[in-house]
């Protein structure tokens, strides 16, 4: 559909909920409008030639611009920058219920406790899913740092305030090497205890450790198993935030049970923990754009 064809804008802009009479800019529509072949979703003209295409999420028209842009808004110390490519985020997702950090869409609030199974029911009928534990130490990392302003700021604080939160892992302790499931399906909740019988995952890492049952701190497992740290806390133990090296630490359960992991507690404490029933659930989704570059560079 060109511009030329379309004979009431104003109609279109009338019933399109999901607009709410504004581009993807955060403007109403004034001035001169076209609108999306592919997708019907009008924009300012201006607005379409500064991606080259739609802004819609999934769209075939989209922008080819957008990444690129995107890349230069990560890559720059410029607020302004971030903000703008947020705007665009925004319009795909809405701007009260995901907030853009570190290249991942989070929900902006976490949706309480629950088991394992039912958040991951909620955030699968929701087009989520869990984080990973480095994903989500990435953010922590960030905000210790001061290195996260804005919408992003306000996710980390919200993360902190949360009592603990699910990750995409079980894991299962078999005689001193805990094996970390990716992504599993079919662990729920029932009569006392979680039941894994027709569990599946995508994927699968052991992790030699030799300790006990019970909880280790993170500078002991760094000293038996280095890679495990940087796996699930994002970075080298040496280059974490201090707060994190003194006050992290893991939680091992008991030989033969698989357990769904997440973090325990909240605020000062960095524990990974699967020995616990429920969690608050909060969902990520893949997003275009450039992460935060942290740590030192090989």
């Amino acid at each position: 559909m060109s511009q030329e064809s379309i004979s009431s804008i104003d109609s279109l802009l009338e019933t399109s909920e999901k607009l709410k009479g504004k581009c993807w800019c955060g403007s109403g529509m004034d001035g001169d409008v076209t609108v999306c072949p592919a997708c019907d979703t009008p924009f300012h003209v201006e607005c379409w030639n500064d991606i080259s295409g739609c802004a819609r999420y999934g769209c075939k028209e989209r922008g080819k611009k957008l990444d690129e842009l995107a890349a230069v808004g990560f890559a720059s110390s410029d607020e302004e920058k971030v903000s703008w490519y947020q705007r665009i985020r925004n319009f795909f997702f809405g701007e009260s219920s995901k907030i853009l950090c570190n290249g991942l869409l989070w929900e902006a609030k976490s949706n309480g406790l629950s088991y394992y199974n039912v958040s991951d029911a909620r955030l699968e009928k929701c087009g989520l899913r869990h984080p990973s534990p480095a994903e989500y130490f990435g953010v922590i990392c960030l905000g210790l740092e001061g290195k996260l302003s804005g919408p992003a700021r306000k996710l980390y604080e919200d993360m902190q305030s949360d009592w603990g939160l699910w990750f995409n892992q079980a894991y299962q302790n078999k005689n001193g090497v805990l094996v970390f499931y990716e992504n599993p399906k079919g662990v729920y909740w029932e009569t006392g205890g979680y039941h894994s019988s027709n569990m599946t995952w995508s994927n699968v890492k052991e992790y030699g450790l030799g300790l006990p049952a019970g909880w280790h701190s993170l500078w002991e497992i760094a000293k038996r198993n280095p890679q495990l740290v940087k796996d699930f806390w994002s970075r080298d133990f040496e280059e974490l935030p201090s707060i994190i090296q003194t006050r992290g630490g893991l939680w091992i359960a008991h030989d033969g049970l698989i357990w769904p992991v997440g973090r325990d507690g909240c605020g000062n404490w960095y524990d990974l923990n699967g020995d616990y029933v429920s969690w608050a659930s909060r969902g990520v989704a893949s997003s275009v754009g450039k992460k935060i570059t942290t740590g030192k560079k090989n």
